[in-house]
């Protein structure tokens, strides 16, 4: 995107000399929040438990396949019940996908994911817990 002769960048600074070129500092914003996170104790150890979480749930197909059925069960049961609404596009299968360091959103879907499933995941972390 930034080749100095044939690139986007040159291509948009000839049309418009005054354009700021915002995707390299957005990208080292999210680098900065990342490192910033990583330097408070908090952050460092709820992301290190989501790791560990993570690498529990995402490192055996049948952990995983756990977690669906569980899912499964946890919508049929939240429909019948009236607890959750049906429309086009909602109630859509989710998974547990590592975020990024380069995405700061990908730190949000996670948690988000992480907190929609919860009663999925803890029916499963149970079951595992029972198997041993």
């Amino acid at each position: 995107m930034k080749g100095h002769i044939n690139g986007l960048k040159k291509l948009i600074m000839d049309e418009s000399p005054s354009a700021y070129y915002v995707h390299c500092f957005v990208h080292q914003f999210q680098l900065i929040l990342v490192a910033v996170a990583k330097e408070n104790i908090d952050c460092t150890w709820f992301f290190g438990q989501l790791a560990y979480l993570l690498n529990v749930l995402g490192m055996s197909c049948k952990k995983i396949r756990m977690l669906r059925v569980a899912q499964d069960e946890y919508m049929i049961e939240a429909l019948i019940l009236g607890e959750i609404e049906t429309w086009q596009g909602m109630n859509q299968e989710m998974g547990l996908a590592r975020p990024g360091d380069t995405r700061w959103g990908s730190h949000y879907r996670t948690v988000m994911h992480v907190m929609a499933l919860y009663p999925s995941i803890r029916k499963v972390l149970f079951k595992v817990g029972n198997e041993k």
